[in-house]
């Protein structure tokens, strides 16, 4: 923990060397509404299992069977409510690349765990509040990453069977770049900086709230 806490300092030293812009400060307030939220999702218990150094094939295709069930949602409802502003959707959908790493998975021993579908994103939200919703499960991809070595190295799975959390491979930063920037700029010229934030808050509960209804 010493180690990330020094990271977090640095970046804020750094931040404050040059005034922030008012995209600065949005993504800033939108980060500290939604952080209880975020550290609640880390904390469940399956989102916990990959990071185990015992973690098993069943663990990781479990967690990607119930994340499966959110990105199917994301591909067919939230990506198409963003897609004026949210330009290369069609780049980012996921669930291919999840049904991808299952089957490879099932071939190779994991159990299969039935899931429940994912209740989230319902009615028809407005285009802040989707964009809010869309930055969670993009802001996801960089952890990702993260998750992708230790799953490497626990598990010895390469390219293969590991496509999701490759997210968008060497192009991942640029993806998120990109995101924040046509973001940002939509959110702060259509004074939409509440419901956009009240669409992250959401989010992040509705797939907290999944994952816990599984264990």
């Amino acid at each position: 923990m010493l180690g990330r806490g020094l990271i977090f300092a640095v970046m804020e030293h750094n931040t404050e060397q040059k005034e922030k812009t008012p995209a600065d400060l949005f993504l800033q307030t939108l980060r500290q509404a939604t952080a209880p939220m975020h550290t609640q999702l880390e904390e469940n218990a399956i989102s916990k299992s990959l990071m185990n150094p015992g973690v098993s094939l069943t663990d990781y295709a479990f967690y990607l069977r119930c994340m499966g069930e959110v990105m199917k949602v994301y591909d067919t409802q939230v990506l198409p409510a963003v897609s004026t502003v949210i330009t290369d959707g069609a780049n980012r959908k996921k669930s291919r690349d999840i049904d991808m790493d299952l089957d490879f998975l099932y071939m190779n021993g994991a159990e299969k765990k039935e899931t429940k579908p994912f209740v989230g994103f319902m009615g028809n939200p407005s285009l802040p509040y989707a964009l809010g919703y869309a930055y969670v499960i993009e802001g996801s991809t960089l952890g990702g990453r993260v998750i992708l070595k230790h799953i490497n190295q626990a598990l010895k799975i390469e390219q293969e069977g590991a496509k999701f959390f490759g997210g968008y491979g060497a192009e991942t930063g640029k993806y998120w770049k990109d995101f924040l920037q046509a973001f940002c700029i939509y959110i702060l010229s259509n004074k939409g900086e509440e419901e956009a934030i009240k669409g992250a808050i959401d989010g992040f509960s509705d797939i907290h709230r999944h994952f816990t209804q599984h264990g």
